[in-house]
């Protein structure tokens, strides 16, 4: 898939090659996050202390088990760069973004929610994601309409239609989301995350990529995600040879 985020692993269903050449939103998310389904966290109760090393993270530590997740609970899911960017400047996650550790965390997250949602191309390859409900937006219908070729997703166009009307198409009005990409996508979600996990790659920059919110790297993700109301907790480390990181941030109450 030419210039398409993604994140996880390589190969694309074809349902996923026919929606890259559907009409709509331009090419969005990078690496690690593309491709089929991606996985999502879930939220916390409690406010985490300290930095924790999640190791070879073969279960997510039980603070971020994927058990306390409230009807109708939004999530988004980003790795981003140290100048906050998904991709380089032609949509393609660039190896220096992707971490084994990451990636399984990403898809752990996932595996919890209902639905996931994602520009037509912006997709995670992950080992369940074409087992996945979805909602793909795009630019290139009026409103709502059944995917042509993934008869679990559907095409999506905000300016004809209400979010919450596309779940109720999809048939799980109330679903757990998330929310995977690209910038478009997770602008369109920021008054309404219950929680948001960034992982960051300190050591990597990519000048003049795509950020993972526009307006990044003017303003740091960060102060975008404050901005909205969100509240960062305490960072995970998930490569620490690496230096990448994951900090949750949660909606404050």
């Amino acid at each position: 898939m030419q210039a398409c985020l993604r994140r996880g692993s390589p190969a694309a269903p074809p349902w996923l090659r026919a929606q890259a050449a559907r009409p709509g939103l331009p090419a969005r998310r990078a690496e690690g996050r593309v491709g089929s389904p991606a996985p999502t966290i879930g939220d916390h109760r409690s406010r985490l202390a300290g930095t924790m090393a999640l190791g070879s993270i073969v279960g997510l530590p039980g603070d971020l088990a994927v058990t306390d997740r409230q009807k109708g609970h939004i999530e988004g899911y980003a790795i981003v760069s140290e100048d906050g960017m998904l991709a380089t400047a032609d949509l393609v996650m660039p190896d220096s973004l992707k971490f084994d550790a990451d990636r399984r965390f990403f898809e752990q997250g996932l595996d919890g929610v209902d639905v996931v949602v994602h520009g037509r191309h912006s997709l995670e390859e992950q080992t369940h994601s074409a087992s996945r409900r979805r909602i793909v937006l795009t630019r290139g219908i009026p409103s709502i309409e059944r995917h042509s070729s993934n008869e679990r997703a559907l095409w999506w166009n905000p300016a004809g239609a209400s979010f919450d009307e596309a779940l109720t198409a999809l048939g799980i009005p109330e679903a757990n989301v998330g929310v995977i990409g690209g910038p478009d996508v997770f602008v369109l979600f920021l008054e309404r995350y219950n929680a948001f996990y960034l992982s960051r790659a300190p050591h990597v920059l990519l000048p003049g990529g795509r950020p993972v919110f526009p307006g990044v790297p003017a303003r740091r993700p960060e102060e975008i995600l404050a901005s909205h109301g969100l509240v960062p907790f305490a960072a995970h480390v998930l490569d620490a040879a690496k230096g990448v990181t994951m900090v949750p941030w949660r909606r404050a109450r």
